[in-house]
């Protein structure tokens, strides 16, 4: 160990370098997860011993620090690696440093100083100094996190000030609304932005980032940071995505003003009526390359207004930045390169500095698509790296430049933590086939530290309940959910507490729009039926449920509600409204309640496994390979088991048609074994309740779950 407690590696010298005076053992707290997900608890622990040995004076220290850096790094790094080990001295330790971190707000514009003494307090820079918009505006998902595990909201409330200067003093101030200059006056509390240029690239791109990442982190809830990136993303598109005459994407530098330099193109725009002049840098930064994945993840995690178009932008940027690594002798991509130039040779930047971001938007291109270019880009990334960045020493460096391959001293002779943290980390990801980081439960942060989102049943004896979503009006996409539902479904599986699977009536909380795009899609599939009472529906991912599932559940249980006080002609999501349930008080009278038990096993295409050749015409066999066959007898298979839903989603409708005119939820006919009815009178007050059971149709409320689970339990599981 050449450098154990310093902040950097230098690989060829095999010494340590630390960011400042002292060290704040940067490599080993940002790589901590690193080792985690890797299963490396070797060395994990004895990271971990590490930071058990660190006490309060480790950070009680003449040491003055870079507020952004240490954010990112160290505070990321320890909740990163707690939300996975759960080794609760990394939270303490995070704790410990956020509190010396918090004086740095201070500001008479709440933003935070870009430098503060950690030992006492002090603000390092002067009035009217300069920072940039990522500095300032790069920390509120680590403060937010934070503030969620301890329960102590002053991280997230500092974090917050800062947002909103930015959004109500800054925000209105730019030529450009939506978007947010590179340079900010800290101290300025009355500013005029005399220069301005808007960029994705270094000193602002964690800012747009962070915007999208506390929307996932907070599923929407956070209607500031989701307002902002709204706002921010057809701006973004408009200013600062460009394409060269090649027809590659990039991302560019936009500057408001008249005079430009040989490098710019001139371009002219109207913004809020108002003509805006100015010019695009044809500079593209590798700090950009983030843009592939993060338009890729606006998709993924339901925060697209634009499927098709914002998928087109991470793929082409994504594109752009692995050629920026092809095209040199090295294979290793430069700081920045000139789009102008068919080489893409570089521009201001020659060194390659081991950086995550291309490879980050690599990694959300394969979870996007599963499209295997992606895992060869990756491959002959790494490749590049081992040929031309591995030291002696076991260590790897960054290059002094990326064309000088027969040079003796090309090599800078640093490691830099992120290249551990991330560039391992994403490449790593990027060819784990067990999908042990779920993006359904965990957003990185800009130093791809996991924050684990993920709602947590505290009560171990509540059913666990499988919401199959996949109906007409949803606007997801099957091929974009299939993997995050899977691996939620075999987590369920490995939960110590009772699976229960339901098909909850989704399909029975109607509005007159969503049966309207129903009774659309089933002309589409030319399906005669066209029901009003419950929603025609896909099968594909319920289908996906079943085989992940039958090894572990037997039955699946059908559940249907009815609601009194409305007649056929009403839909219940109309009448029974939120504000009229939880503020008027207007809810059903009374509920009721179907539960039909089907036997998985029992269900077509699941009744008996039938060989691939039954399904085939005489002769055609011949012609598919056994992985073709088997492809064939799936399809077949998931196609009798969608008639069989539609016919049940067909017998909930005539179900629900005849309570209407008796108020009997009930078929004639049915087995009195595998049906059970009952009907809830809920509390006048209770409008939790009823509004989560049939109004959001999506969660049910504490109560309804542990009411379902004894009624359930008495009627079907009696011994």
């Amino acid at each position: 160990m050449h450098a154990f407690g310093y902040d950097y590696l230098e690989p060829e010298t095999k010494t340590g370098k630390n960011m400042y005076k002292d060290t704040l053992a940067a490599t080993i707290i940002d790589s901590l997860d690193t080792l985690y997900l890797m299963n490396l608890k070797k060395e994990f622990n004895f990271a971990l011993t590490f930071v058990k040995s660190l006490n309060n004076s480790f950070f009680e220290r003449e040491l003055t620090v870079s507020f952004f850096e240490t954010v990112i790094r160290i505070v990321g790094g320890l909740i990163g690696a707690y939300e996975l080990s759960n080794e609760k001295i990394l939270i303490d330790t995070a704790v410990n440093l956020a509190d010396r971190l918090l004086p740095a707000f201070v500001t008479l514009t709440n933003l935070p100083e870009n430098s503060i003494n950690l030992l006492t307090g002090m603000k390092a820079t002067f009035p009217f100094s300069k920072g940039n918009l990522a500095e300032v505006g790069s920390n509120i998902l680590e403060f937010t996190r934070l503030s969620q595990i301890t329960g102590d909201k002053k991280y997230e409330i500092a974090s917050r000030k800062a947002l909103t200067y930015l959004e109500t003093v800054i925000g209105p101030l730019s030529k450009v609304k939506g978007l947010y200059p590179v340079d900010i006056f800290v101290h300025d509390d009355k500013p005029i932005l005399n220069y301005e240029r808007y960029s994705l690239g270094g000193c602002s791109d964690s800012f747009y980032e962070y915007l999208l990442k506390m929307s996932v982190l907070t599923k929407g809830k956070d209607m500031q940071s989701k307002k902002m990136f709204t706002e921010a993303i057809s701006q973004i598109k408009a200013y600062l995505i460009n394409k060269n005459e090649e027809g590659l994407m990039y991302v560019s530098v936009f500057q408001p003003r008249n005079n430009y330099d040989d490098d710019g193109i001139s371009i002219s725009f109207y913004n809020n009526k108002k003509l805006i002049k100015g010019y695009r840098e044809t500079k593209m930064e590798h700090l950009s390359c983030f843009v592939g994945g993060f338009f890729a993840l606006s998709v993924m995690s339901g925060n697209s207004e634009n499927i098709t178009e914002d998928t087109t932008i991470a793929a082409g940027i994504t594109e752009t930045c692995y050629q920026m690594y092809k095209r040199q002798p090295t294979g290793l991509s430069p700081e920045s390169v000139d789009m102008n130039s068919i080489k893409l040779d570089s521009q201001d930047g020659e060194s390659y500095l081991q950086r995550p971001e291309a490879l980050e938007s690599i990694y959300y291109m394969w979870k996007l698509t599963k499209n295997k270019k992606y895992r060869n880009w990756a491959w002959e990334i790494a490749l590049s790296i081992e040929e031309y960045t591995k030291c002696e020493s076991g260590g790897y460096s960054g290059l002094k430049a990326t064309f000088k391959v027969l040079e003796k001293e090309f090599k800078n002779n640093l490691q830099d933590s992120f290249f551990l943290a991330e560039t391992l980390k994403y490449l790593y990801l990027i060819f784990d086939d067990d999908n042990i980081i779920s993006l359904e439960n965990f957003v990185f942060n800009t130093e791809l530290f996991t924050g684990d989102y993920k709602d947590m049943l505290k009560e171990k004896n509540v059913i666990m309940m499988c919401n199959h979503q996949e109906f007409v009006f949803l606007k997801r996409k099957w091929d974009l959910d299939k993997i995050g539902y899977a691996n939620t479904l075999r987590r369920a599986i490995d939960d110590n507490f009772p699976l229960w699977f339901l098909i909850f009536p989704e399909g029975t909380v109607v509005c007159e729009e969503t049966v309207l795009t129903s009774q659309a899609y089933a002309k589409k599939m030319d399906w005669k039926y066209n029901p009003k009472h419950v929603l025609n529906p896909k099968s594909t991912g319920l289908y996906h449920a079943c085989e992940i599932l039958n090894k572990s559940v037997d039955y699946m249980y059908d559940l249907t509600m009815a609601f009194s006080d409305i007649s056929s002609e009403t839909y219940p999501y109309d009448f029974f409204s939120l504000p009229k349930c939880f503020f008027k008080g207007e809810g059903p009278n009374q509920i009721f309640i179907h539960c039909k038990k089907h036997k998985i096993d029992l269900i077509p295409g699941f009744k008996e496994k039938k060989p691939a050749l039954d399904f085939l015409n005489e002769g055609e066999e011949k012609k598919l390979t056994t992985e073709e066959l088997e492809l064939f007898q799936n399809k077949k298979r998931g196609e009798l088991f969608g008639e069989w839903v539609r016919d049940q989603f067909k017998t909930k409708d005539e179900m629900l048609k005849k309570f209407y005119l008796t108020k009997e939820l009930k078929l004639l006919n049915e087995s009195e074994k595998s049906t059970l009815i009952c009907k809830m009178e809920p509390r006048v007050k209770d409008y939790v309740t009823v509004t989560t059971a049939f109004v959001l149709a999506i969660s049910l409320s504490y109560s309804f779950f542990k009411f379902l689970y004894y009624l359930i339990k008495f009627f079907f599981f009696k011994s």
